[in-house]
């Protein structure tokens, strides 16, 4: 299952090490009370990167109802007048 922490050893980070790596920086700089500018623009522009090249499909799924949530099913769809 996903998350947003880490519950157990071994837990696994979905992103590469980069990204790893340039998120610890831009939040340590942050807690410090450093300018963290630069390493949290290389921190998301990495996230895209690793993002667009899995196709996205963290983002927003498809079959959402398995995370609670429902995109497109009978609740949000009406039964007449559907696209006008």
């Amino acid at each position: 299952t996903y998350s947003n922490v880490w519950t157990k050893d071994v837990d696994t980070y979905l992103l590469d090490e980069d990204c790893f790596i340039n998120g610890i920086k831009w939040r340590f700089l942050r807690a410090k009370g450093l300018d963290y500018t630069e390493e949290y623009n290389n921190y998301v522009e990495d996230v895209n990167k690793t993002i667009g090249r899995d196709g996205g499909s963290r983002d927003l799924p498809l079959n959402g109802s398995n995370y609670g949530q429902h995109f497109i099913d009978g609740v949000n769809i009406p039964d007449t007048s559907f696209g006008q």
